[in-house]
């Protein structure tokens, strides 16, 4: 037997695992990045859409105070238009009713926002309600509005979503804001809350509050006397759970990059 020729084909073999065996681990890490990344900015883009990445609200953070509106177009709005990595303002309006359909009951959080549907009083649901009153697209949804007086109205479901954060005693219903705005009886210049979205980059906890700071200071500093006095308020001081979650996903990423890298 050659000796030399049996413990080059060896050296080559092991060689060979150990090429296979890091390509393996920069697959592993590869894909435990991506899974993450794109975890993460699905997430952050639900949480924008739900509620804003910052909130322009009343002192008392009721969005749901009628007597309280805030101007659409206040004096601050073209500062904090201008913010470094404010992509929209988004004018809303909230409002609380109560879904009945057939023997079904329930109470539900409606989000007016702005639409090019032209189907007038038409919402999109969320998957959960949808379950538990028997409503689908095409159905009619009888809602009552509870305040001073109580106001009934037909809505005409238009889609079934999946939303982010699912419970039954959190189910939003989007519909569009002029409808929402003729029922509390306000004009088109008044809203419950300006929600400011924030370019993708720039949705993590650090860049959120730092954003958060500078427009609460230009509100301050540029609100004229006789607008409603109004606070900025972020969706990690709303949300910190899910903040939390998600930089306990960073750390698991980080810790499996770590141990491959090890390995």
């Amino acid at each position: 037997m050659n000796v030399s020729l049996f413990i080059s084909k060896r050296l080559r073999f092991k060689s060979w695992i150990s090429m296979v065996s890091i390509a393996v681990s920069y697959l592993v890490m590869i894909i435990a990045v991506a899974v993450s990344s794109g975890f993460r900015k699905e997430i952050r883009a639900g949480l924008a859409d739900l509620s804003g990445d910052i909130r322009i609200v009343p002192p008392s953070l009721s969005i749901l105070d009628e007597t309280s509106p805030i101007e659409k177009n206040a004096a601050y709005r073209p500062y904090v238009e201008d913010v470094r990595g404010v992509d929209e303002i988004r004018p809303v309006v909230y409002k609380a009713g109560i879904v009945k359909h057939a023997e079904n009951i329930h109470g539900v959080l409606f989000k007016g926002v702005e639409s090019d549907d032209t189907v007038q009083l038409a919402v999109s649901i969320p998957r959960r309600l949808a379950e538990i009153s028997g409503l689908g697209p095409g159905d009619r949804m009888l809602t009552y509005f509870v305040g001073e007086s109580v106001k009934a109205r037909q809505f005409n479901v238009a889609s079934v979503y999946d939303a982010l954060i699912e419970t039954d005693d959190k189910l939003v219903v989007y519909a569009d804001i002029a409808d929402l705005q003729r029922i509390n009886g306000w004009s088109d210049e008044y809203v419950s809350c300006l929600e400011v979205m924030l370019d993708e980059d720039l949705r993590n906890e650090a860049d959120i509050q730092d954003a958060n700071s500078e427009i609460g200071t230009l509100i301050n500093a540029y609100s004229s006397d006789d607008e409603e006095f109004v606070i900025a308020s972020s969706s990690v001081s709303a949300y910190p759970q899910l903040f939390d979650w998600l930089n306990l996903i960073d750390f698991n990423v980080l810790f499996i990059l770590l141990l491959m890298t090890i390995v």
